[in-house]
């Protein structure tokens, strides 16, 4: 989204060099994914879990890709719409 649209104008001006962007999305994404997975888990266990603000914080922070990942391989929040909307 807007995270991506800054970091490709800011290649284009040669303020920072495209790779940096992306390997930030790529650590955010597995961190974002491992959160997803200890709640899946501790959900299954009922167990104290993450609260959604943590989990959308993160997404918001370039981890959307892990996000969208481990939703579908986790089939995790797939039942919450309201968590998907947001």
């Amino acid at each position: 989204g807007l995270v991506s649209l800054a970091a490709f104008f800011l290649h284009v001006l040669g303020i920072v060099r495209l790779w940096a962007p992306m390997l930030a999305y790529l650590v955010m994404s597995i961190v974002t994914f491992g959160f997803f997975y200890v709640d899946k888990t501790r959900a299954e266990r009922d167990r104290w879990r993450l609260t959604e603000t943590s989990l959308h914080v993160l997404e918001c922070l370039g981890g959307w890709p892990g996000s969208v990942v481990a939703i579908a391989m986790l089939r995790h929040k797939t039942r919450q719409v309201g968590y998907l909307l947001v």
